[in-house]
């Protein structure tokens, strides 16, 4: 019988010498199950130092990655509304999103972008909460990350985008000056 040598890419004393299984691969590969005899490359977005050898889990990705939570073997992208380098490359939390847009409270891999109603520059980052609206809308004094619209006798572009307050109605209707 022949020898056939075992992979080139397994680490020093972990091949089983008689089925040629592989325990452990060297840095930056790793066996692709417990029978294996041959081993894989880690995902390149992988640092190096932070696959294992043994199963190829990558612990820390390269800026503006993280592993994926139902592989880990891969790196995904962080999510692109995070403001670029500050995302975490163990588990993907986001600190801080770009503009009109603000970290998701239950999931801080993910930015939610703002009401497309909502000012932009007038959005609160951490909760999305909008202080000024587009003309015509104000904030929902109930849920103010939503801009609605301004009261139908309100005449157009004459509501305060910050309270909903209307400064002149229109025909038909006049000012409740007991609110």
């Amino acid at each position: 019988t022949d020898c056939i040598g075992c992979d080139e890419n397994c680490a020093t004393n972990k091949c089983n010498g008689i089925t040629g299984i592989c325990s452990e691969c060297k840095a930056g590969w790793y066996p692709e199950n417990d029978k294996s005899t041959i081993c894989s490359k880690c995902d390149t977005k992988c640092i190096t130092e932070s696959c294992s050898t043994t199963n190829g889990k990558c612990s820390k990705c390269i800026t503006n990655y993280h592993p994926y939570p139902t592989n880990p073997r891969e790196c995904i992208l962080c999510d692109t509304n995070c403001i670029e380098n500050t995302c975490n490359t163990t588990n993907g939390e986001c600190p801080k999103c770009q503009n009109h847009h603000y970290v998701n409270k239950a999931n801080k891999t993910e930015c939610i972008s703002c009401d497309s109603k909502c000012e932009v520059g007038y959005c609160d980052g951490e909760n999305g909460t909008c202080s000024k609206c587009l003309p015509n809308y104000h904030p929902n004094p109930q849920n103010p990350i939503e801009c609605i619209p301004c009261h139908k006798g309100c005449t157009l572009n004459e509501c305060n985008t910050t309270n909903g307050i209307c400064d002149l109605c229109a025909d038909t209707y006049y000012i409740n000056s007991t609110n």
